[in-house]
């Protein structure tokens, strides 16, 4: 009898100690998933801030072309230069 609860307590104290590790490491696992969220965050805040600048200066470059392609088309010198160049073609 003193055999079997021998036996009994050393599992019991086997199995407490791997239960105990098991939830230390699920709270280290807990942790990691914590830094890995916060870095998620940053990256896509980077992502996002990334993007609006792009979209800006894309916006930038449409409205420059636009300007630039108004003062084209109103030029006088434009004018004289489309008639000398769209005329018929010679040999080549």
């Amino acid at each position: 009898m003193v055999i079997a609860i021998t036996i009994l307590t050393t599992i019991v104290v086997v199995m407490s100690i791997a239960l105990a590790a098991t939830i230390l490491h699920m709270f280290q696992i807990q942790k990691e998933l914590h830094v890995l969220m916060n870095a998620n965050k940053e990256h896509d805040r980077m992502f996002d801030n990334a993007s609006n600048y792009l979209r800006d200066l894309a916006l930038a470059i449409k409205d420059i072309q636009d300007y630039l392609l108004k003062k084209e088309n109103e030029s006088p010198e434009y004018k004289k230069l489309k008639k000398q160049f769209n005329g018929p073609g010679g040999e080549a």
